[in-house]
């Protein structure tokens, strides 16, 4: 229970075109790596005790290294009508706060929730948009290394670890985007199971 300061991100992200339909990125976190700090928030202490009782790796950042690699994938995109296709490292769209940039959220830190939807898998997705973006849906199937409540170690930079793949869905409705008299609502749902 220590006050203190951290250097929680570093994100370095770059982000290329190679081609009019082929996108790339890479992002690394050098902060990812320091060994003194928590990986995770320390309000999540509690909830990882019944998770893998492993309390003190939480609250002290002694557990298993975090990596400096974060997202590495190309993007498909501007052939299929409606569709683009991904494929490499980057997190499965999981969650509303879980698929945000960090500085995009809307406080300093994660929800407790949204730790679970950030993790990073290797795997391909596809993802559909119509009606001026109204309406989304997203499909993915990942590799699945470890275990959703990371008992079995890091998830994220490892080889897979089991024959299972995990998939993913989700989809997103905004009846209501962007009007100036109605402001926006955004309506969506989605799964990760294997």
């Amino acid at each position: 229970d220590n006050d203190g300061f951290q250097v929680k991100r570093t994100d370095l992200i770059f982000d290329m075109d190679i081609h009019e339909n082929v996108s790339a990125r890479v992002w690394f976190d050098p902060a990812r790596e320091a060994l003194s700090f928590p990986a995770a928030n320390a309000n999540r202490g509690l909830l990882k005790r019944g998770r893998n009782g492993n309390l003190a790796n939480i609250q002290t950042g002694a557990g298993g290294v975090p990596r400096l690699l974060q997202d590495a994938w190309i993007n498909y995109h501007g052939v299929v009508p409606h569709h683009d296709f991904q494929i490499g490292q980057f997190r499965p769209a999981l969650g509303e706060e879980g698929i945000r940039l960090n500085g995009h959220l809307d406080f300093c830190e994660r929800s407790m929730i949204g730790q679970f939807t950030t993790n990073r898998d290797l795997g391909l997705q596809i993802h559909g948009t119509w009606v001026d973006d109204r309406v989304q849906y997203w499909l993915g199937a990942f590799n699945g290394a470890g275990n959703y409540y990371l008992s079995g170690g890091q998830t994220q930079n490892r080889a897979d670890d089991n024959d299972e793949k995990d998939f993913q869905y989700r989809i997103m409705v905004r009846p209501v985007w962007k009007n100036e008299t109605w402001g926006s609502i955004e309506l969506g749902w989605s799964t990760q199971f294997g």
